[in-house]
């Protein structure tokens, strides 16, 4: 399967999805008046004091807000909507249930969170209008406030894949790739996500763009041929010098991350990266040895381009035990692959409880 064939089942589920689009629109409607309504009463808190001569004015605003969501929850259509959302369940389900699309049926518990966020809005107006109690208001408000987000982020998570991908494919045809190189990337580890096709395309793209900065390269844009799913496999398209960099740059570091956790045991750290660039592969020498001219100016910005370059190989080589670069075949013994992985995961997880 295709990047361009899931381009069109995300495309159909979305089309399903965005039928409820006039149902949040109404929500978010809601919480921009409640918004700013509140924000009024805090001008007023803040000027006259909770308890100055306004408080009248006060509680007019919040019976307004309460109004409002009340007014909503007595016209929404609790059948009509339950119904919507278990059809659109079904078809979310029956496109995933093909064949090409089974091995990403994980990605159906996404969209089955979203109609369960929407179903937990319908019932927790039920229980209001039933209970007219103030917990059950502030409990109906806070599953309004959750649905409405949740279903923008993901409505816009899955509209940038789309865009991400039609942006990035390019046609054979175009005399513009006279001087471009495909280079294919063969990941052999299974992937439920195609988030995960798109991180590894991002890493990539990055080294692409730091050797184009230094090189000055800048009309030359890296493009998608083709992804499968599966194992991941990537063919990219760009500046057939580029591309060769990319190459060898992969080939060296990823293959000097797997020795050092075959005879070491140990995870590669940036930082050993980044000392193999500056030390052993000298990034700007091997360049020019390829025909990559790095300006003079340009060549004070290689340990930034190093330390980038180092974190987005590191990304790459931890993601897969065994990665093909074009004819080439990277690997770890096959008694070391789950040690590696976990041991990256887990690496992983450390890294980002750092960053925060």
């Amino acid at each position: 399967m295709t990047s361009y064939e899931l381009c069109d089942l995300y495309k159909e589920i979305l089309d399903e999805l965005e039928g409820l689009e006039p149902y949040t629109t109404e929500i978010q409607s809601i919480f921009s008046k409640i918004s700013q309504n509140n924000e009024n009463i805090l001008d007023i808190i803040l000027q006259t004091g909770i308890n100055g001569p306004t408080t009248n004015q006060i509680n007019i605003i919040r019976n307004e807000n309460i109004q409002s969501i009340t007014n909503f929850a007595q016209k929404f259509d609790m059948l009509g909507n339950h119904s919507k959302l278990i059809e659109i369940k079904k078809v979310i389900t029956e496109k995933y249930e093909q064949d090409h699309f089974k091995e990403f049926s994980q990605e159906m518990i996404i969209f089955f969170n979203l109609i369960d966020i929407f179903e937990d809005v319908t019932n927790k107006i039920y229980n209001y209008i039933k209970s007219k109690k103030n917990v059950a208001l502030m409990q109906m408000f806070s599953s309004m406030n959750n649905c409405a987000n949740q279903y923008s982020k993901l409505i816009s998570g899955y509209k940038q894949i789309d865009t991400f991908i039609n942006r990035l494919e390019y046609d054979y045809e175009d005399s513009n790739y006279a001087n471009y190189k495909e280079i294919s990337l063969h990941f052999f580890n299974r992937e439920e996500s195609f988030t995960v096709y798109i991180e590894h395309f991002s890493s990539i793209n990055t080294i692409y763009n730091e050797i184009k900065e230094l090189t000055n390269m800048n009309e030359y844009e890296l493009k998608i041929v083709k992804i499968e799913s599966g194992s991941i496999f990537e063919k990219l398209f760009g500046a057939e010098k580029i591309i060769d960099m990319i190459a060898l740059l992969l080939k060296e570091t990823i293959n000097l991350i797997f020795k050092k956790f075959t005879f070491e045991g140990k995870i590669a750290r940036k930082k050993d990266i980044l000392d193999f660039l500056n030390d052993e592969l000298d990034l700007i020498e091997r360049m020019n040895e390829m025909g990559l001219n790095v300006p003079e100016e340009a060549k004070n910005s290689i340990t930034k381009a190093n330390t980038i370059i180092a974190g987005e190989v590191l990304k790459i080589a931890s993601r897969s035990a065994k990665i093909k670069i074009n004819d080439e075949i990277l690997s770890l013994d096959e008694n070391l692959t789950n040690k590696y992985i976990d041991e990256n995961k887990m690496n992983l997880i450390e890294s980002k409880k750092s960053e925060k």
